[in-house]
């Protein structure tokens, strides 16, 4: 056993080399088209480049595409190339469903080739035929979040030994939660509040639905929330029915 029997068989080949960029070609396929999601394909003509894809509103340019691209390596990837180019960038076909969409809104897939080494791009952007999402089906419940009178947790800390230190430092925010339905779930918290937050067009629901599920409060409709002083937020709650709907 293991003893060599024959010699070690060689033999040379060459493959092809990779066609230009500018003669790549994408084909893109949306389907399971939702109010705030869609399921995308893309597929380039030439497998030997890597390229970025994403969904943009029906009137990006390919300046706002190229802009976006940088803002992402710069604040989802702080800036590192190697980073971004390792999570985002796509060889070959390439699929995946796109969340946080608003309902109703026109869209399109853009897809640009980019060398992987330097980042260069090695063509324009590439733009998809326009589709639209569907209306969202709204839950038949009604939901309050109020902030009541907040106080200063150095104070609080000072006055009741051991009960308020971890808002030492913070205000003190109660908020309490008001439900009218026939609820499944509810979340709610306070986001520091960023330009345009309260605009459905830059920000839609879909976009903090999915933080308010992760992060938000979903045990008790009366809690004591710690903020920043000086601090612009915005509270935000969702409830959901027990078909899915928010």
């Amino acid at each position: 056993a293991g003893v060599m029997t024959t010699s070690v068989q060689r033999a040379s080949i060459s493959t092809l080399s990779a066609g230009s960029p500018s003669d790549c070609e994408f084909s893109f396929n949306v389907n399971s088209v939702g109010a705030t999601s869609a399921n995308v394909t893309v597929t380039p003509s030439d497998d030997a480049y890597y390229y970025y894809w994403m969904l943009y509103r029906a009137d990006a340019t390919e300046s706002d595409v190229k802009s976006d691209i940088e803002r992402v390596i710069d604040e989802l990837y702080w800036g590192d190339w190697e980073e971004f180019r390792y999570g985002e960038l796509s060889r070959g076909t390439s699929s995946g469903t796109v969340d946080y969409l608003a309902p109703e809104t026109e869209y399109k897939v853009a897809a640009v080739i980019i060398d992987e080494n330097t980042g260069e791009y090695l063509t324009e952007v590439i733009f998809s035929d326009v589709f639209k999402t569907k209306a969202m089906t709204y839950a038949n419940i009604q939901l309050a979040a109020k902030i009541g009178k907040y106080y200063d947790g150095d104070e609080l800390a000072a006055a009741v030994e051991d009960t308020y230190d971890q808002y030492k430092g913070y205000a003190y925010l109660p908020v309490s939660l008001m439900i009218d339905g026939d609820y499944a779930e509810y979340y709610y918290t306070i986001f520091a509040y960023e330009d345009g937050m309260d605009d459905v067009s830059i920000y839609p629901d879909s976009y903090l639905y999915s933080s308010l599920v992760r992060y938000g409060v979903y045990y008790m409709t009366e809690v004591n929330f710690r903020a920043d002083w000086d601090t612009p937020l915005l509270l935000a709650a969702v409830a959901i029915d027990h078909n899915g709907n928010y």
